[in-house]
């Protein structure tokens, strides 16, 4: 569904259309930088919580034989 001619555009949307090409670069700039932190942030986290995990000798997680 599509806004009419007569309803107010997102602030997001009127950046897109009226935003210079160097200002949109940055914002894109800025976005990728903390999105490549956070997802940084995630895999360091993830990596600790495996290494906190007990060995796979424990039976945890453990395929059985067939």
């Amino acid at each position: 569904m599509r806004k009419t001619d007569s309803e107010d555009s997102s602030l997001l949307a009127d950046f897109f259309s009226n935003a210079s090409y160097e200002t949109k670069r940055e914002v894109f700039r800025e976005v990728l930088h903390k999105a490549s932190a956070s997802q940084r942030e995630v895999v360091e986290h993830a990596a600790k919580i495996k290494c906190s995990l007990p060995s796979e000798g424990s039976g945890r997680n453990k395929k059985p034989d067939a």
